[in-house]
């Protein structure tokens, strides 16, 4: 058979497609080929003759060894082809498992020994990106095949861009090391053990065979033949990998050889005596400076912390480090950036404080540092830490009962009781309005308009309500709008409990005072409940649920822009826009509208002849009930002895309610500051609903002359006097 029936074939062949030889065009190429030996084995330095190839009208793509195109692998079929050669004692590999473990090389440069192969090779892959962006990815097949592979067959243009893009895909999620080594690689020793002719002697045509020099590699994707740069494109590697595993094929074969610096101690490396000098050096400073914790602290949950002053910090702990070295010292000290490693991986107990405030006075006095602590007797380090204990045990026994509490009324709402409930409130700080989160500069020093916060939480449903005080129709924050927001939640969101346990902070002003005392003794006068149990949480220790729905209210604040009371309702609204813990009612807006009342408590229990308990800031624990009408039960701690006192003469209390409080709004000269300095940074939708102008004085004055009987009871009785703060 000629070589021109030959040539005839293998123009009839398509290679754009994906298509395999046929077994008839097979045949004719293994005849052919069985009478003449393959010249493919050897370098083009060794052949003296043009090796076989297309025709030269389209392609001059080397098929020398065109009887192995059914035989390449796939690279799902790597795994089958891994076998030991039992002749080399190679044992098996398994890509999905790797057990052998690798480290390559990638300081040596290796020599490119494929022998010269007999295309024209332009090195296009070199200077590709070894890793795989997916979102650019088809751009840049596109470019490769718009410029091509630069080969004179041009074996870039048999694969669509669909198939580079998924050839390229697969072998980026193979590209990751599983311990030390690179399944990426992996594949590609697999390839270039089937693709690769190192045998001893070279195959030539017409010639006898010489001895092997340098090994020869025929690259084939999808069992096409390719040239380097399109294997390279395909497999997403560059010419510097490739070099680095076909020498590593060369010398180690399917085993991949370890990297030279493996168990190697680099140069630069913290000796292990200059580590143990910075160990030493941090907990002797710990040992004479930590402060030593009474028991947990606000955000700190470890008790063996030693936490160093906030005045400190590591900066300064460093500088000290270094003036601890002197010239006569042999050692010297490490990096600034090395010292602050090693104290965070070996010594991660010692921290610095971050400034507090609002902080337990008694665990404030307790706070000793070590050096402290080694000036003092034995006799007073005993009483110390027995008063540490003591006040700890409290805490933790006050704490315990708030939360079993809690515990218990949702227990019951779950089995469909709904006869008691846990309530708790508590006042935010103020929040001013409007807010921006990009804040201009000016304003920071300015007194925009002012919008208190009061909280009512039901721990039993996970609820809370806010309510919104503009100072528009703000009255104080004292006992009297305390109590009548309290009875407003009350009688507007309780489910008609007859037992209510209640707990609030150890603010005396607001919380704990005769008026709360009294208007709850008279509920149960009233008989809108049968028990209440008012317990306040220790000094230092108050936080609780009202103070979560406070944080999660002030962080959304904090990042949305707010120019009215309006904006504010909505921001509260969607602070916890899954769990709809926060929600928000306005007392009034801006224009100086009440809508909730406040009442006059102090006088309505003052006309009731009620009586103060005397030394009310001892005791912790209040307790009302049908049982001892117009009487509370009163206790320093929860198993401690209680004392009764009588709030009302008569067993059935004060009927009746008290009398409104109308609201003196915004002074003029308010007024004129937020039209004037603040109205500039509203929006324009808002600027005159927060910051209106201000009419002038006469036409104020004109228009009271017309109305000789407003509407306002306190423009009858004239401005109001200062009075001295009265309690009950």
């Amino acid at each position: 058979m000629d070589e021109d029936k030959v040539l005839n074939v293998l123009n009839s062949l398509s290679f754009g497609n994906n298509q395999n030889i046929s077994d008839e065009d097979y045949s004719v190429y293994a005849d052919y080929f069985s009478e003449r030996p393959l010249s493919s084995d050897e370098s083009s330095s060794e052949d003296e003759e043009e090796p076989i190839g297309l025709p030269e009208q389209d392609t001059s793509v080397n098929i020398a060894d065109i009887s192995l195109l059914n035989d390449i692998p796939k690279v799902d079929e790597i795994q089958d082809m891994l076998v030991a050669d039992a002749g080399n004692n190679v044992d098996v590999i398994n890509i999905e498992n790797v057990i052998i473990e690798i480290e390559a090389n990638n300081q040596q440069v290796l020599d490119e020994n494929d022998g010269g192969h007999n295309l024209v090779m332009v090195d296009v892959a070199a200077n590709l990106v070894d890793t795989f962006d997916a979102v650019n990815d088809r751009n840049i097949v596109q470019n490769f095949k718009g410029t091509s592979c630069g080969c004179k067959g041009n074996c870039s243009g048999m694969f669509s861009a669909e198939e580079f893009v998924e050839m390229r895909y697969e072998c980026a999620e193979l590209d990751h090391y599983h311990g030390h080594v690179n399944k990426l690689d992996q594949v590609i020793l697999g390839q270039l053990r089937s693709l690769t002719n190192d045998t001893t002697l070279t195959s030539r045509s017409h010639r006898k065979n010489t001895e092997r020099k340098n090994s020869r590699t025929t690259f084939y994707l999808k069992g096409r033949p390719v040239c380097k740069n399109t294997y390279m494109f395909a497999h997403n590697i560059k010419i510097k990998r490739l070099k680095r595993l076909t020498k590593m094929y060369n010398t180690s074969g399917l085993i991949a050889t370890a990297h030279g610096n493996t168990g190697k101690v680099k140069k630069n490396v913290t000796s292990f005596k200059d580590t143990e000098f910075v160990v030493k050096f941090l907990q002797n400073y710990a040992e004479q400076h930590a402060i030593i914790l009474p028991g947990r602290s606000k955000t700190v949950y470890n008790t063996s912390l030693k936490l160093l002053p906030s005045s400190d910090s590591k900066v300064k702990i460093y500088d000290k480090y270094r003036a601890s070295f002197t010239d006569e010292m042999q050692e010297k000290p490490v990096h600034q950036k090395i010292f602050t490693n090693i104290w965070r991986d070996i010594c991660p107990d010692i921290v610095v404080m971050k400034p507090r405030s609002d902080l337990c006075a008694i665990c404030q006095k307790h706070y000793t540092s070590g050096a402290e602590m080694a000036s003092v007797s034995e006799e007073i380090k005993m009483q110390t830490l027995e008063k540490m204990t003591l006040h700890l045990e409290t805490v933790a026994k006050e704490r315990k009962h708030y939360n079993d509490t809690i515990k218990k009324t949702r227990e019951n709402l779950e089995n469909g009781d709904t006869s008691t409930v846990h309530y708790s409130f508590d006042m935010a700080q103020q929040v001013h309005i409007p807010s921006n989160p990009m804040q201009p500069g000016p304003i920071y020093f300015l007194v925009p308009f002012k919008v208190g916060i009061f909280g009512v939480m039901c721990e039993t449903k996970n609820q809370q309500i806010n309510y919104l005080i503009p100072e528009s129709v703000s009255t104080t924050k004292g006992s009297n709008l305390i109590v009548s927001l309290f009875d407003h939640y009350l009688e507007s969101n309780s489910s008609g409990e007859d037992v209510m346990y209640i707990h609030a902070d150890n603010c005396v002003g607001q919380n704990k005072n005769n008026i709360l005392m009294g208007y709850l003794a008279w509920r149960i006068c009233e008989h809108k409940n049968k028990k209440i149990v008012l317990s306040f949480m220790p000094v230092g220790h108050t936080k609780f649920a009202c103070d979560w729905a406070f944080g999660l209210l002030k962080k959304k604040f904090r990042v949305t822009n707010v120019s009215s009371l309006s904006d504010l309702v909505d921001c509260i609204e969607k602070s916890t826009p899954s769990k709809r813990v926060n929600s928000a009612v306005m007392v009034g807006n801006e224009k100086g509208e009440v809508a909730l009342k406040t009442y006059d408590w102090l006088r309505f229990f003052q006309n009731h002849s009620a009586k103060k308990i005397a030394h009310i800031t001892q005791y912790n624990h209040f307790e009302f009930s049908v049982e001892y009408k117009g009487k509370v039960h009163c206790k320093t701690e929860l198993d401690g002895n209680e004392f009764v006192h009588q709030i009302f003469a008569l067993q059935d209390g004060p009927h009746g309610f008290p009398d409104e409080i109308i609201p003196e709004g915004m002074t003029r000269q308010r007024r004129e500051y937020l039209h004037k300095n603040i109205r500039q940074y509203c929006k324009e939708e808002f600027k005159d609903t927060l910051c209106p102008p201000v009419e002038p004085e006469q036409a104020t004055e004109a228009m009271a002359a017309a109305d000789p009987e407003p509407d306002n009871p306190a423009a009858v009785l004239g401005p109001s006097k200062k009075r001295r703060k009265r309690s009950v």
